[in-house]
């Protein structure tokens, strides 16, 4: 659950990125979560899952088992306890996918507040020029320009937070 929700914070800041970019329109259903979901938040979550199993500094599929070993370890099938610490827990993983979240999205979503920014400008000092019609092609491109140099970073961002909340989660476990 703590590696999903991590995960998922990727997905919510293709949310957002879409949002933005004004590419939300483009949302499909996805059968497996029973949700709608955007592109770029697919796309970055698909990201997140492959960095999480694939990069040699993570390991993920052997940090999971070692884990999920370690659970059965610490509770015996049959005695778990939710306890204020497990709360606590929680409540800080979703604080770190939502700070993991916007890190992600943010040199876009600072770049689409500058795009605005300059649009008003435009269509207040020129007042002939349709600032809809050339604000919307504009802004998916830059956005999309912005989209592509942001995925390194948001495989950097996974690859430092995943160990992080597995440590918490098997810290906790020992708790």
């Amino acid at each position: 659950l703590g590696i999903y929700i991590i995960l998922l914070s990727l997905q919510m800041a293709g949310q957002m990125i879409d949002q933005q970019a004004g590419m939300a329109l483009g949302e499909v259903f996805n059968p497996g979560f029973d949700m709608n979901a955007s592109l770029s938040g697919q796309y970055l979550y698909f990201i997140g899952i492959s960095v999480f199993l694939l990069m040699e500094p993570v390991n993920g599929h052997l940090l999971m088992l070692s884990s999920l070993i370690d659970t059965f370890q610490v509770f015996p099938v049959g005695e778990g306890i939710v306890s204020t610490n497990t709360l606590d827990l929680l409540q800080t993983l979703m604080h770190q996918s939502l700070v993991l979240s916007i890190k992600v999205a943010a040199p876009l979503l600072a770049i689409s507040a500058l795009i605005s920014i300059s649009m008003g400008y435009l269509g207040h000092t020129v007042p002939q020029i349709n600032v809809l019609v050339i604000g919307f092609p504009i802004r998916a491109m830059i956005s999309l320009i912005v989209l592509v140099f942001t995925l390194s970073g948001a495989a950097d961002i996974v690859v430092e937070s995943i160990p992080s909340a597995i440590d918490q989660l098997s810290r906790s476990t020992v708790l």
